[in-house]
């Protein structure tokens, strides 16, 4: 039997349908020559150890060198996928592009989710080569994927001191020990469902999570990658310039200049003792296309001042009316033949994904705009702007926020950068939006200052970032001048300036609300979500997504002070509102649904509850992923569920496997892993397990009080149970607390 096709061999007449690759591969360079060298020891290096750096300058030809190699070796690959890595933030979502297109994941899951089928996808068989070009800092890649990184120099990457949780946390470890020594792992059993259990791997190895790439002498080949030969320059030459391959020896056989060169070449008028370094062609090109074809030049222009990585064709197409002239002119069909001039000279190349600009031609070009280079950017943050989706909220668009990304963040766009950062929320990056928010945000604070809406609305994302990862102090301090807001109203309500202004107030104040709620004052946090929700009903309406998500906060405050009945009435509604405006399979739906389940559960309603909760669970593993944290959160409550309806000991098990994860993907001081903890020592003494409960309590108990302190109402609860365990115990003293290096986020 073909493990491929399914044909049974005895067939002789079978024919397997031939092979499809996933993939994104931008067009194959025609001038490529030689390195045959180099591709044997690509080659070499991946089936080793299933991957290889490829280092080298600008113009070396680190790009042409990997597309080579990808394209030549397709047929051994079930996927290959072409990654920009410049930014590192946005290789999660690039990554996921590829699970969709592979037809891994729906279209409508988040990131994490799709991350998590390419993973499994890759440890389940399936072969993928993943190219990274540009890497400036240690991303994270699914395990068991063959991998070319292309590098400016070696020894130069940043490795990241905390990666992206979202990617990081695919595939999980377990730990070894429990949170607190002496507690063993419950014995497993099949009598509830639980988190999908992960191939084993030595916990011990940083490599079971994330492989770093950069560790060992991954270089390529133990040196940078050299020029051509001459003798692959010369061919190089002759496939372009007709007669005799001139003699270019200042270009230093470098194979950008000498492509560059060649493409001069072949146009006419430039003899070739003009070429007098690597960089002359590019000038000449540059400055004889500025006076020959202007339209062209402004075009140039603009693909300077945008990223490296493919330009869609239409970002110019669609609003050309938005230019000056002589390119804003240029009709949609005429502007074909623009691009047709750029890559005759040799200044852009073109593919299915767009307009590739070589990052020295960007560099040539700006040095010549010098103080015009501003307003050419400007004029690339308006096209960029208008071709962004209306929706961020929308998954069909996702693709193509991923493709604009990189030059929304190239032009410095402010209201594309500030859309682009709620986008990365809302296909649950928090930590590629943290990372993002908080360079923004810091730029925008020293550019324009506290006050500036921009740099108002920039904290308020980031301070949800922070929100989403677990950090409501930082998300305190971010949004602080929010109770001030919340008396402020403008002048005219019905100037839409202004009606952005107080939208932007008020969800201010409602993350500031969650914050206050999180670090233990609910009271306070009740009356800041009433403030939000009244101004929510008021400007936006009751459907808006907004005014859901202040009331499903007010709703979080009204559970925490005890009054479920009331949680339970607005959650519903919220619930219902939710499905209706967002879908049943939003992660703020969902959210409400899960903020149900627990307040149907504290009301004694168990069945209603337990359905809810499973229904939430299943969406949430589809949505997210079983390894995102609000995923989690649904086998946290479903333990809960489970214990209040007598299964008990079917809940102590749910609970020890999400603590254990919880603890690798959060931390062991993150709340949310605390929390866990307490429900599992309550679950432990309700099993007649004393001194295991005890144990873990005083562990976690330290961590709340280093934490959260010892006021926060959680401390007080573990407190609480801490005393009943020591009752239960015959009053043993508490064993004294080891000194211990001060603990942080894993």
């Amino acid at each position: 039997m073909c493990a491929r096709c399914g044909y049974n061999g005895l067939v002789s007449d079978a024919v397997s349908p031939p092979h499809r690759v996933v993939s994104n591969l931008p067009s194959r360079d025609t001038g490529f020559v030689g390195r045959q060298a180099e591709l044997t020891r690509v080659r070499t290096a991946l089936r080793a150890s299933g991957r290889t750096v490829i280092a080298g300058p600008s113009g070396i030809g680190r790009t042409s060198l990997s597309l080579e190699y990808a394209h030549r070796s397709a047929d051994e690959y079930d996927g290959i996928w072409w990654l920009t890595a410049s930014r590192a933030e946005l290789v999660g979502g690039q990554l996921a592009q590829a699970a969709y297109a592979a037809g891994l994941a729906d279209p409508d899951v988040t990131d994490p989710a799709a991350l998590e089928a390419l993973a499994n996808a890759i440890a389940g068989g399936a072969r993928w080569l993943l190219i990274l070009d540009d890497v400036v800092a240690e991303p994270w890649l699914p395990p068991g994927a063959h991998v070319i990184l292309t590098v400016a120099a070696l020894g130069t990457l940043e490795t990241r001191a905390e990666r992206e949780t979202e990617v990081a946390s695919v595939l999980p470890r377990r730990p070894e020990t429990p949170m607190a020594p002496g507690l063993p792992h419950p014995p497993e059993t099949s009598a509830a469902p639980g988190p999908p259990h992960q191939p084993e791997t030595d916990a011990s190895s940083d490599d079971a999570v994330a492989p770093r790439w950069f560790d060992s002498a991954l270089d390529f080949g133990e040196s940078p990658l050299g020029p051509l030969r001459p003798e692959d320059t010369a061919s190089l030459l002759r496939q372009r310039v007709p007669g005799p391959p001139p003699e270019l020896a200042e270009l230093g056989d470098m194979p950008f200049a000498v492509s560059q060169a060649a493409a001069l070449l072949s146009l006419g008028d430039v003899p070739d003792t003009a070429l007098t370094s690597p960089t002359t062609g590019t000038g000449i090109a540059i400055d004889r296309l500025d006076r020959d074809h202007p339209a062209a030049a402004q075009l140039l222009c603009l693909c300077a001042v945008l990223a490296s990585s493919p330009v869609p064709v239409d970002l110019f197409t669609r609003s050309l009316n938005l230019l000056p002239g002589p390119l804003g002119g240029v009709s949609p069909q005429d502007f074909y033949s623009l691009i047709d001039t750029l890559t005759s000279y040799g200044l852009v190349a073109t593919g299915v994904d767009g307009l590739r600009t070589h990052p020295l031609v960007q560099e040539a070009v700006r040095v010549r705009l010098g103080a015009a280079e501003d307003i050419c950017r400007s004029y690339a943050g308006s096209l960029v702007t208008a071709a962004l989706p209306p929706d961020s909220d929308d998954p069909s668009s996702w693709s193509r926020w991923v493709a604009l990304a990189p030059h929304v963040l190239a032009t410095g766009s402010r209201p594309a950068a500030y859309r682009l950062v709620l986008c990365l929320l809302r296909r649950a990056s928090p930590h590629a939006a943290r990372t993002m928010a908080a360079d923004l945000h810091a730029s925008w604070l020293a550019a324009l200052g506290l006050d500036h809406p921009d740099t108002r609305r920039m904290a308020v994302a980031l301070a949800r970032a922070h929100q989403a990862l677990g950090e409501p102090q930082a998300a305190l301090i971010l949004t602080a001048p929010a109770e001030l807001d919340a008396s402020r109203r403008p002048a005219a309500l019905d100037d839409a300036l202004a009606l952005s202004a107080r939208q932007e107030r008020l969800r201010r104040l409602d993350t500031h609300a969650s914050a206050v709620t999180a670090l233990g004052d609910a009271v306070r946090g009740h009356d800041l979500h009433r403030a939000a929700l009244a101004g929510c009903l008021d400007v936006l309406g009751s459907d808006h997504p907004d005014t859901l998500r202040a009331g499903r906060g007010l709703a979080r405050c009204r559970y925490q002070l005890g009054s479920h009945g009331a949680a339970g009435d607005l959650l519903s509604d919220i619930v219902d509102r939710s499905r209706r405006v967002l879908g049943p399979d939003h992660p703020d739906t969902l959210s409400a649904a899960s903020d149900l389940a627990v307040t149907l559960t504290a009301s004694g309603v168990h069945t209603e509850a337990l359905a809810l909760c499973s229904d939430t669970l299943t969406r949430r593993r589809r949505v997210l992923g079983s390894a995102h944290p609000h995923t989690l959160a649904s086998w946290h409550s479903l333990a809960t569920i489970r214990y209040a309806m007598g299964s008990r000991t079917e809940a102590r098990r749910l609970y020890q496997d999400v603590l254990s994860r919880r603890t690798d993907l959060l931390g062991p001081d993150n709340p949310d892993t605390l929390r866990t903890a307490h429900s599992l020592s309550i679950a432990l003494l309700a099993g007649g397990a004393v001194l295991p409960a005890r144990l873990l309590l005083d562990d976690t108990l330290d961590r709340l009080t280093h934490t959260l302190g010892t006021a926060h109402p959680l401390t007080a609860d573990v407190r609480e149970t801490r005393e009943r365990a020591l009752v239960r115990m015959g009053g043993m003293p508490r064993r004294p607390r080891r000194p211990a290096p001060r603990r942080g986020r894993r």
